[in-house]
């Protein structure tokens, strides 16, 4: 899984937006990947690369804890969410099929 985000230029903290948007949506992705692992052992038995259905609920839950830390952070910092503005590219990839 990997992200990259770039500050709008014309935000004032695009610079920390782009930052805690990276950092949150790695952590949140983590996460959900730890708990796959853990309880269902679903990367072990994955055979195909999640759904369309599914890549949309899970990129979809990313991008709202992404949102919602922005807000946090500009509430606990007294400005505005635009402030934080920044574009936000996540990706996870799934290695199936591999042999020696």
């Amino acid at each position: 899984m990997g992200a990259v985000a770039d500050g709008a230029g014309s935000a004032k903290y695009s610079h920390i937006g782009s930052k805690i948007a990276v950092e949150t949506a790695l952590k949140y992705l983590s996460k959900i990947s730890e708990y796959l692992q853990k309880r269902k052992g679903f990367w072990q038995r994955a055979s195909q690369a999640l759904s369309e259905i599914e890549a949309k609920k899970l990129f979809a839950k990313t991008v709202n804890q992404v949102i919602a830390e922005l807000k946090n952070q500009a509430a606990n910092n007294d400005y505005s969410v635009q402030d934080l503005a920044c574009t936000l590219l996540v990706f996870m990839f799934l290695l199936l099929g591999l042999s020696r």
